[in-house]
């Protein structure tokens, strides 16, 4: 019996771990999350800024962009907040990049367990000049399996991932570079 327990114990030692991991992978490049639906509680601006016609929720089909640049983001999270002037100054140079600024690439925060509220704040605080998309029961966040922020996500029009970064942007241009690198022109 006690030999039993003791395979029992090593066998749950091993599988649960291993389980571990796979509930909390980060995306894969040409996984396709294409049923991905955002809360519609954004400004007019950000709605004209991503091509949407009409207010409330909205897809990815909704976005008028071949790629969708998601920063996922937690108003908890120190990393974040570091970031925000990084994210900041990306935005700003993906909007001044000709290969990028001509309706390519959009980029959104998806702030996880945010609340338009706490978007509006952030931005504030912090001059996000993109779109702050609350993901308020964290069900982007699970379903994408996101393993923790801040994170970086590109999906083109049909939700097909093509470039994932987890963790602190070091340097932008070194971002971009790597970024294009994955896009198809």
């Amino acid at each position: 019996m006690r030999r039993l327990l003791l395979v029992i114990s090593i066998c749950l030692s091993l599988w649960i771990p291993s389980q571990a991991r796979v509930a909390w992978a980060e995306p894969q490049v040409g996984q396709r999350f294409g049923g991905l639906t955002f809360s519609g509680t954004i400004s007019e601006a950000d709605r004209r800024y991503l091509g949407l016609t009409r207010p409330g929720a909205f897809t990815l089909d909704n976005i008028h962009a071949r790629y969708l640049l998601i920063q996922i983001f937690s108003d908890a999270c120190p990393h974040c907040t570091a970031q925000a002037p990084v994210v900041k100054r990306l935005f700003q140079e993906i909007s001044a990049n000709p290969s990028l600024n001509d309706g390519t690439l959009k980029m959104v925060g998806l702030g996880y367990y945010g609340t338009p509220a706490l978007m509006e704040r952030w931005r504030e605080k912090y001059g996000a000049p993109f779109p702050l998309i609350p993901d308020t029961g964290g069900q982007i966040f699970r379903t994408m399996g996101i393993p923790g922020t801040p994170t970086y996500v590109v999906l083109d029009s049909q939700g097909t991932v093509v470039f994932v970064s987890v963790g602190e942007i070091a340097d932008t241009r070194s971002f971009i570079r790597e970024l294009l690198a994955h896009l198809a022109h």
